[in-house]
């Protein structure tokens, strides 16, 4: 399960992990999250673009070989799509990129970008 949630420059990316028993309980099998705050001129900012392309990593490690069994990205609902065409969201981008090393020069490029437009360099 994987819950990208943005509001006013803030963003919260979670995810978990289950395996599904035949009675249908779930085991959690591992869980992980990234926040991050895209107003770089705001007191208390965070923004850690090691630990965004970290939290990328990790999701497309998991996704990469998986297909996605329901979304509802942008409301649209949708069924059997490969784990790695989720991108409609901040970041989403990342997962087609195939080391860590870009994903944190990718990230590091996009932030640089914001400060920019921000005027907050």
């Amino acid at each position: 399960m994987f819950a990208p949630v943005m509001y006013q420059g803030f963003a919260d990316y979670r995810y978990e992990l289950v395996s599904f028993r035949a009675d249908g309980s779930a085991d959690l099998l591992d869980s992980g999250g990234v926040s991050f705050d895209l107003s770089f001129g705001r007191d208390g900012h965070q923004f850690d673009a090691e630990a965004i392309a970290g939290f990328f990593w990790k999701l497309r490690g998991i996704l990469q070989n998986s297909t996605v069994l329901m979304s509802t990205e942008n409301g649209e609902f949708q069924t059997g799509i490969p784990g790695l065409e989720l991108q409609n969201y901040m970041f989403g981008d990342l997962l087609s990129l195939d080391s860590l090393e870009a994903m944190e020069a990718a990230v590091r490029q996009q932030e640089a970008e914001m400060k920019a437009e921000q005027g907050a360099i």
